[in-house]
């Protein structure tokens, strides 16, 4: 159970479970049954974790280049 305490797995568990009611708005938005950007809602915490990582590295890179010219 170690791994629930992981924040990316709640952020995972929570748009997962909130895509069907994604898909329900579309329809309402819309009038008829399609897929439109609300399938994307799955990929969402792939990609905020994609996002908060590149930052993290960039933060981390620019703060050895910094520490490396002093």
């Amino acid at each position: 159970m170690n791994f629930l305490r992981n924040k990316w797995v709640w952020i995972t568990i929570v748009c997962w479970a909130l895509t069907p009611y994604m898909f329900h708005l579309g329809y309402l938005e819309r009038g008829y049954r399609a897929i439109g950007g609300e399938a994307l809602f799955l990929l969402l915490p792939f990609v905020l974790w994609a996002i908060c990582k590149t930052l993290k590295d960039t933060i981390t890179d620019i703060k050895k280049e910094l520490k490396s010219n002093d």
